[in-house]
Formats: structure tokens, C-alpha cells, sequence
């Protein structure tokens, strides 16, 4: 896991729950699909990227180098093509 990735524990418990590794996590803040503002705050962002036949949002907050995943979550209202 890239050295400046932090999991809050309610990220930690969902990936666990959906079965969302950390090697997925990192795809998509490599690489992702499209990167939304959050509607609420500002120092969110959300990432997405298609994995598999599904879109993987990861939540997160950067603060100086770390990114903090907030919570993860593969999102059945984006549309599947």
C-alpha cells in the first residue's frame, strides 16, 4: 500500500464488508474515471472507476501528502455500458 494512504475504520469496516480490496483502492486513485466534488465539502473528492462490470467510488480527503479514504462503496447509480 502507497506509503501516504490512510483508511479511516469506517472505510476499513465497508471494504470488508463489500469485499473491495486495497489493490482496487489504489486503481482507482491512479487512474480513475472521474473525479466529482463532494456537495457538501469541499476537501472531498470523490473518484470512480469502473472495475470489472462495476463503478468503484472512493471517498477522500487529501491533507498535506496523505490521502485519507473516508469510505468505499461500488455505485449502482451510474449506469453500466
Amino acid at each position: 500500500m502507497d506509503k501516504y494512504i490512510f483508511l479511516t475504520n469506517h472505510a476499513k469496516k465497508k471494504m470488508e464488508e463489500r469485499t473491495i480490496t486495497l489493490p482496487m483502492i489504489e486503481k482507482v486513485i491512479l487512474n480513475p474515471d472521474s473525479i466529482l466534488k463532494d456537495r457538501s465539502d469541499a476537501s472531498v473528492k470523490h473518484l470512480i472507476k469502473k472495475i470489472g462490470t462495476k463503478y468503484l467510488r472512493v471517498l477522500l480527503r487529501t491533507e498535506n501528502e496523505k490521502r485519507i479514504i473516508i469510505t468505499v462503496f461500488f455505485d449502482r447509480r451510474i449506469k453500466r455500458s
